[in-house]
This record gives C-alpha cells, structure tokens and sequence, in this order.
C-alpha cells in the first residue's frame, strides 16, 4: 500500500494534477482505494500492474528506447522546425514511458536519422568525446516517414526493403522480360544484363547511400541513376552504369562508393 498521490506528484505532476490522474486511475481499474483516510492508500490493481510491468520492459530494450528516440525527435523537428536538440530535452517530446530521455539518446538518434536522409543534422564533437551539440532540420523524406507511418521508422525499413523486392521490366513489349529481386537466384537478363545481379546492385546502391561521402550535386545524380537502373530501359541503365563506374574514380567518394563503382562496372563489362 502506498500514497498513490505522493507517488504520482514525484513524477513532476502538480499536487492537483496527481489527485486528478489518481482518480481517473481509479475509474480506469488500474489502482484501487484500500484506506479512504486523509492520506488514501491504494494498491494496483492486477491490468494495472501488468501495465507496470510492460513499461518497465520497454525502459529495459535499448533497441525500444533507441527507435522512440528516433521517433520523437523526427515529430519534434518536423512539429517545431527543429534546431539545436539540447531544446527538445526541455520538452514533452522527450518523455517516453514516463522518462525522459537524455540529450545522448537524442544525439544518436540524430546521427541515424542524418544516415537515413530523413534529417539533416550538423554536430560539434568535444576533443575525446561524444557530441556536445547537434542541430537538427527535417528533410522531405522524413515529413514522409511522419505522414505515412506515423513516425515509425522500423515501419518505413520494412517498407522500403520490401520495395526491393520481385519486380518486372517488359521493355517496349519486345526484349526480354526480367524478374529479379533482393536475394533471387533469377538467371534471366535484360537485355543483356543479368538480373540478379542488377538487383544486387540496386539494393546495394540504397543501402550504401548514406554512407557515400558525395557532393550534393553528385548526390542528386546518385539518387537520380539508381532510379534509371529500374527502368529496363537497357540504353538507360547503360549511361546509369557508366556514371557509377566512375565512383571512385572520376567522382570523389570514399571507399564504399568505389566498392559500389567496381560493382557497376563489372555488370557494365558483362553486358
């Protein structure tokens, strides 16, 4: 038996604030009066502990934690305009299962989300340490994530992978027809470039893309030729691997770009 509202107001609740959340418990079946007396004591009811115990499970799973992160800092950059994320640790936003979550917590998710391209965020790093300050401003992609999956960015992974997936190309109702996808095992060709591999490019190509040291000009024409390799246009993805090739080479990037030019211009030699 406890002093429900002593507990409740420990939260940061106002006194009232607490007595009106214990009442509406009360109704809710989650906690019941064992002693009306000036100070009530109450106990949790059986769903009210079960409650308990479900987010004190999710206060444990740091992959939770780290993915509501995620989720709260993309509502509250898109909600507010976003800025220096040392802001949004004052805030509601940072609330999570009755915690708040620590400026760290949000630092990381803003590096994940920069990765992404859902966010861009700008960081200061002290000599030896993590990062001290981290500006965030919400990017396109991510008002789609909050608009289409409510935020939930595991949600949108699994959609975008699921993208990756069997497609067809029938071009011009005359070449050959091509279905491939993420972990096929298709033998079949586009005009003379093999499928699986091509599908192996693609998802390679998306999944590598945050990790490319690229210009934003170069970037825009990244974006731009990963699409043109889903065309089945054989003349079109020709000139979109020819651009790849030259990562690394032609076009600065860091090692995983050059991996990925390498990639494209042994499908190109093989055509």
């Amino acid at each position: 038996m406890v002093d429900a509202v002593a507990v409740v107001a420990g939260t940061g609740l106002r006194g009232d604030e607490a007595q009106r959340w214990l009442l509406s418990a009360r109704e809710g079946g989650l906690v019941f009066e064992t002693d009306a007396s000036l100070v009530p004591a109450d106990e949790p009811t059986r769903r009210g502990r079960a409650i308990v115990e479900d987010v004190r499970r999710r206060r444990a799973d740091r992959g939770y934690v780290r993915r509501e992160a995620q989720r709260q800092l993309l509502a509250w950059s898109d909600d507010t305009g976003g800025g220096n994320v040392a802001r949004l640790v004052d805030t509601d936003y940072a609330w999570v299962d009755g915690v708040s979550l620590t400026f760290e917590n949000f630092a990381e998710a803003a590096e994940i989300l920069d990765q992404e391209r859902l966010v861009t965020a700008k960081f200061v790093r002290a000599w030896g340490a993590g990062v001290v300050r981290a500006d965030v401003t919400i990017q396109p992609l991510g008002r789609t994530v909050r608009d289409q999956y409510n935020g939930d960015i595991a949600a949108w992974r699994a959609a975008t992978r699921a993208d990756l997936g069997p497609t067809v190309n029938i071009v011009h109702n005359t070449g050959a027809v091509a279905v491939g996808g993420a972990g096929s095992m298709v033998t079949a060709s586009v005009q003379g470039f093999d499928a699986a591999a091509m599908a192996q490019l693609v998802e390679a190509l998306l999944h590598g893309r945050a990790a490319i040291d690229l210009s934003p000009d170069d970037a825009a024409t990244y974006d731009a030729n990963v699409e043109e390799l889903r065309t089945g246009d054989p003349s079109r993805i020709r000139r979109a691997l020819q651009w790849f090739g030259g990562l690394g080479r032609d076009i600065s990037t860091n090692a995983l770009g050059s991996a990925l030019g390498g990639m494209a211009m042994a499908l190109l030699i093989g055509s």
